[in-house]
């Protein structure tokens, strides 16, 4: 995985040291397990792994984003069945 972050190349660090941290604009990237965590300040933050040549995501959200989300992110209510609506409802 390479990483760039504002024009940087951020790649050799992120492999070469067990505790990579980084402050890039207000964004965090931090290195956590075989994750690269980018995160906000305002308790946004994305996971990205790469597994058997695939980049794998996961968005994590603090609990005020309950009910305020749509989409692929589905609605963050704990109902899993409403999760992904046709855009007709």
């Amino acid at each position: 995985m390479i990483i760039y972050a504002n024009d940087q190349d951020y790649s050799v660090r992120y492999y070469g040291e067990q505790q990579f941290n980084a402050t890039v604009n207000g964004m965090t990237l931090r290195k956590l397990e075989d994750s690269l965590q980018i995160s906000s300040s305002d308790s946004v933050a994305v996971n990205v792994t790469l597994t058997n040549k695939l980049l794998e995501f996961a968005v994590v959200l603090d609990t005020k984003y309950k009910n305020k989300t749509r989409g692929l992110l589905g609605n963050f209510n704990d109902i899993k069945a409403d999760d992904y609506q046709f855009p007709d409802g």
